[in-house]
Formats: structure tokens, sequence, C-alpha cells
């Protein structure tokens, strides 16, 4: 079931490598999931509900009319290191 007119859309990302090592070096490194978390909470129309990082996933809150954001979220994290893709529509929350 899609969700109605209006609402958010929640979408659902693998990510491999998600639990790697930290990204950068010494008092500057960061792990792989802070990284997503920046990225894709940057982009006004997304807000991230879930990162899985043992499980290379995360759920991910997208305001309707804001695709556009998520698609270049996903360029970003790519140009980053973090090579996500969409996964097939989950269902409604209960």
């Amino acid at each position: 079931m899609s969700p109605a007119a209006g609402e958010p859309r929640r979408i659902a990302l693998s990510i491999p490598g998600l639990s790697g090592p930290p990204a950068g070096g010494g008092c500057c490194a960061v792990s792989r999931g802070d990284v997503l978390l920046e990225e894709i909470d940057s982009w006004p129309g997304l807000l991230a509900l879930d990162v899985d990082p043992e499980q290379g996933t995360a759920i991910v809150l997208v305001t309707p009319g804001q695709e556009e954001d998520l698609v270049a979220a996903l360029e970003a994290l790519s140009d980053r290191g973090l090579a996500a893709t969409v996964l097939p529509d989950l269902p409604p929350p209960a």
C-alpha cells in the first residue's frame, strides 16, 4: 500500500560497507553511519529514521515533492564512498 498523497514516504536503502572502518583518520575519524546520517539529514526533504550498520541498511523519510533531494543525497553518498541503493517499497507503519 502506498502512502496517501501528501504523506511522507519511507524509503529503505541498502548501503554495503556501512559497518566498515571509519572515514577519515586520527581525531577526525567518523563512523560510516555518522557520515550517512550527516548527509541524509543535511537535505531539507529528508530525515534518517533508522540506520543499521551491521545490516547495511537505513530507512529515510522523504517529504512529498522532495524526491530530488534523495537522488542528490545518494549521489553525494557515493562521492563519499557509500554506494546506497533504494530497496523495494516498505509497508506503511502500523
